[in-house]
């Protein structure tokens, strides 16, 4: 059957009108949808962070002076705000932001804890947390690695669960200040359980270092760089088969200030505190307790420092060691002004300080000053309650009450030394041998205008003084 051309025209009528309804009707949809997304927008609070980043525009590399980080951010943000804003907020990673910081700019974490590792650090910046910001390594690797040259400042984070062949927490080769910061639970089977500071700078102020473990330099090793500790405490780090419980200097240059080491550790090994070979030392107002090693110098151990070293005002309780309960010296000149020895043990001899010239060209080359200082209750069980010399010490105006040996020289004992003592008081010392106050075998001894009270030995001719084959002289002192 033929249609006719009007009823064409009558079935072309409505399917004009349903074309012209749609395009009518799209925009008004379009729009509606676009109303309602704002709307949604318009709700977010700041504590709405859990955008995902796939509906955010991908903004993760800007770069900028001050980014924030907060563990409810968004890697997709800038990091420009510290809280959401509705437009932007802070960035979730640590790494996330230390990679989009412009040069000498200002990475700032808000408290709480980021399980993040292996953060490199190849421009200069300032990392700032407040109270509680932790990085938690979780034992998966080194937290932060700085590159040669880098200057960074970082203030308030802590560092906790590092672990690397070196560095547990930071391996540093450029210029690293350290600022209220703490270090615990980081380990290493080489050197440095928390820092490993390498032929680099390295400033450490009013921080704590706790628990860090590694073979050697439980917490920091500073090899060929420069090294301040001021006013922190390093507390139960463990060098558990090298030396320095704590710290190891080689042949580069620290100084320790108003800082506090107490219950630090070497296994097998020397100085419990911290351990300096072959670079110059100051060490000053610092209090040294119950720090241990089980071979030599139980705080400190020194051999072959650079220039002359000053151990002013520092504290030394209750170390333990082998041998120099406190201190053991070896090549190098030192003077010790105004320290206080209470209470240190050796197993062998030298309850506090032991004065090593053995094996050296010259024995002198171990030249030892002590300078009105203190030396209470040391014990060793050989020779010197207080102090061992057989290198080159000199005493003036110190004080010895009740150091003990087990042998002989309850409170000093020279053998082949060569040891001067001026104005010095020895009282209620005691030698289960000879020499109550001091022993001498070879070697030569001059003492004057020093007062000897109430020292005690089992040979009562010798109670106070006994020398064998010993140049000695005695001049203008008391004994009662």
């Amino acid at each position: 059957m033929k249609i006719s051309k009007i009823n064409k025209k009558l079935l072309t009528i409505p399917l004009l009108l349903l074309i012209f309804t749609i395009l009518i009707s799209f925009p008004v949809y379009a729009t509606s949808t676009a109303k309602s997304n704002i709307s949604q927008s318009s709700t977010f609070s700041s504590t709405n962070y859990n955008i995902s980043p796939a509906s955010q525009p991908n903004i993760s590399t800007a770069t900028q002076s001050i980014i924030y980080v907060s563990s409810t951010g968004n890697d997709g943000w800038s990091g420009k705000s510290p809280i959401w804003n509705g437009i932007d907020g802070p960035k979730k990673s640590i790494g996330n932001a230390i990679k989009a910081i412009n040069t000498g700019g200002t990475v700032k974490i808000a408290s709480g804890t980021y399980k993040e590792n292996n953060i490199a650090i190849t421009k200069n910046m300032i990392i700032q947390g407040e109270q509680n910001t932790v990085i938690d390594a979780q034992h998966l690797n080194r937290i932060l690695t700085i590159s040669p040259g880098i200057v960074v400042k970082i203030n308030n984070l802590k560092f906790t669960n590092g672990q690397s062949s070196s560095g547990g927490a930071i391996q540093n080769k450029g210029s690293l200040t350290l600022t209220s910061c703490i270090f615990s639970n980081n380990k290493v089977p080489n050197y440095g359980g928390a820092i490993n500071n390498v032929n680099s700078s390295l400033i450490i102020k009013s921080c704590s270092f706790s628990d860090n473990t590694a073979k050697a330099a439980g917490a920091i090793s500073n090899v060929y760089g420069n090294l301040a500790v001021i006013n922190s405490t390093l507390s139960n780090n463990i060098a558990n088969g090298g030396g320095g419980g704590s710290i190891i200097n080689s042949r580069g240059s620290m100084t320790i200030n108003s800082s506090t080491f107490t219950n630090n550790k070497a296994f097998s090994n020397t100085g419990g505190a911290f351990y300096s070979v072959s670079g110059p030392l100051t060490v000053n107002q610092n209090k040294f307790t119950g720090n241990t090693a089980s071979n030599m110098g139980g705080a400190i151990y020194c051999e072959n420092t650079v220039g002359k070293t000053c151990f002013d005002r520092n504290n030394f309780d209750n170390n333990a060691a082998g041998r120099g309960g406190a201190i053991y010296w070896c090549n190098g000149s030192l003077t010790v002004s105004s320290n206080t020895f209470t209470s240190n043990k050796a197993d062998g001899s030298s309850g506090a300080v032991y004065i090593d010239g053995t094996g050296l060209s010259d024995p002198n080359h171990s030249n030892v000053n002590i300078v009105k200082s203190a030396f209470n209750g040391n014990t060793a069980n050989r020779f010197g309650g207080a102090v061992y010399n057989n290198g080159l010490c000199n005493i003036d105006s110190c004080y010895f009450t009740s150091n003990t040996a087990n042998i002989d020289g309850g409170a000093v004992a020279n053998a082949q030394g060569n040891l001067v003592i001026t104005s010095s008081t020895f009282k209620d010392n005691r030698a289960a041998n000879n020499g109550g106050a001091l022993y001498g075998y070879y070697g030569t001894i001059k003492v004057t205008y020093s007062t000897f009270v109430n020292n005690n030995a089992l040979n009562l001719i010798y109670k106070d003084i006994f020398y064998y084959k010993t140049s000695i002289i005695l001049q203008n002192n008391k004994f009662s």
